[in-house]
């Protein structure tokens, strides 16, 4: 296992491990807790879930100085797994009352809290359950997050399901963010001896376009899946929702 320096600061500060021996030996145990239970998802087989992978990405900027200049700038990130990205963002400035995970497992939550080790004080919510059955959040979010979250549908309709819920948890102005593996267009491919649907670039656009998304950002970097000749990579997006005003719908 190889720590990266931004990865072993995220822990030195928001945890107080003072060398990566510590860190790896710690993570080594955190990965097997995790694997217990659930779906063997690569990103705990390889480590990736201890990584705040939420920094390289174009649009991490603007999400930031969103939370620290906004009045009430409710974060939440789908799909948050053991929350690493959010404590991330936390440490880096944003409020800690703003910020909300959901996942389907209740299991990597409780990992989450046990790999930060912020059980009594972890100041980021969490909630489990479907965000297809969940209520509504308490108030429209300023910022939704599906980081590796679209890779893992297997149908278009999926994943118009997906954005059409997430129109009805932001605010008008509001952004949806992430990343997640894509191809240029939709299809299936082979990948690691399993058929994997995904859905690709283009038709992503036209769906955001559909439910009324502008400024449409998207930003491929490689995805290096150890398969020779993938045509996968990472695609990380940035739209603000704009739907059209009551007026104009009359």
């Amino acid at each position: 296992m190889i720590i990266e320096d931004e990865t072993f600061q995220l822990y030195k500060e928001y945890v107080g491990f003072d060398s990566k021996e510590n860190l790896e030996r710690h993570l080594s145990k955190m990965r097997l807790q995790l694997l217990q239970h659930g779906p063997p998802f690569r990103c705990i087989d390889t480590f990736r879930f201890s990584t705040p992978r939420i920094r390289p990405r174009f649009y991490y900027s603007k999400i930031l100085e969103d939370g620290q200049t906004q009045s009430d700038p409710l974060l939440i990130d789908i799909g948050c797994c053991a929350g690493t990205d959010l404590r991330q963002l936390f440490v880096d400035g944003y409020p800690g009352h703003a910020l909300m995970g959901v996942d389907q497992s209740q299991h990597y939550i409780n990992c989450g809290y046990d790999l930060f080790e912020d059980h009594n004080h972890c100041p980021i919510q969490f909630v489990t359950g479907d965000m297809f059955t969940m209520n509504l959040p308490p108030k429209p979010a300023s910022v939704i997050m599906t980081n590796s979250l679209i890779h893992l549908l297997t149908s278009e309709a999926q994943v118009r399901a997906l954005v059409g819920r997430i129109v009805q948890w932001l605010r008008p102005g509001g952004l949806f963010v992430g990343c997640h593996v894509a191809l240029p267009c939709t299809g299936t491919i082979e990948r690691h001896h399993t058929l994997k649907y995904y859905f690709g670039k283009e038709d992503l656009h036209r769906l955001l376009q559909a439910f009324h998304f502008e400024h449409i950002q998207m930003e491929c970097t490689p995805h290096n899946d150890h398969q020779p000749n993938s045509p996968t990579f990472w695609l990380s997006f940035c739209a603000t929702y704009s739907p059209p005003s009551p007026s104009t719908m009359s």
